[in-house]
């Protein structure tokens, strides 16, 4: 019966399938990930103004640590769903033997990032000054866990550079 099973998986890619998929579907990341920021930005900076106009002094400070905590939450929970979506389409994809161990080290990197995202977002939401919010990100799972899911983005970045298949896979610079 395993013979079966086995018989009825999907083939691994080829090189060429493969490279265009990952960097088509980095691609799509990439472009989300920014709009998810620049988005965030620049409601930020509108709700801000808004604030500055209605408000001032302590109010204004305490306005502004709550706009600041509810948006920051929003973009990490929206981010985190980004990270996720782009994790579980990356592990359906089954690569070349020879990029495999590669593939998973990158998509456990990134399912890694998010971990602990609900404490974040939490923590975020609550925050009581701009100390709170600057250790809410800075103590996060995807902030911690950064430079890791960056070298495995580069490990298969180069890993298919090595079988001729070069692609840009929107790797952080470490």
């Amino acid at each position: 019966m395993a013979l079966v099973i086995a018989g009825c998986a999907d083939p691994a890619l080829t090189g060429a399938e493969y490279r265009d998929l990952v960097a088509d579907r980095a691609a799509a990341y990439a472009e989300e990930a920014e709009e998810l920021r620049s988005a965030h930005l620049f409601e930020l900076d509108r709700a801000v103004d808004d604030l500055v106009r209605e408000k001032e002094g302590a109010d204004l400070e305490a306005a502004a640590i709550v706009e600041a905590g509810r948006s920051s939450a929003s973009l990490f929970a929206r981010t985190a769903d980004a990270v996720d979506r782009y994790a579980t389409d990356l592990s359906a994809v089954r690569p070349p033997e020879e990029l495999a161990a590669a593939h998973l080290e990158y998509v456990e990197a990134l399912q890694l990032s998010i971990t602990g995202i609900g404490a974040t977002v939490e923590a975020l939401a609550t925050a009581t000054s701009f100390d709170a919010i600057d250790e809410a990100i800075g103590g996060s799972t995807f902030n911690d866990t950064q430079f890791r899911v960056d070298a495995a983005c580069r490990r298969l970045e180069t890993a298919m550079s090595e079988q001729g298949l070069t692609a840009d896979l929107r790797c952080r610079e470490g």
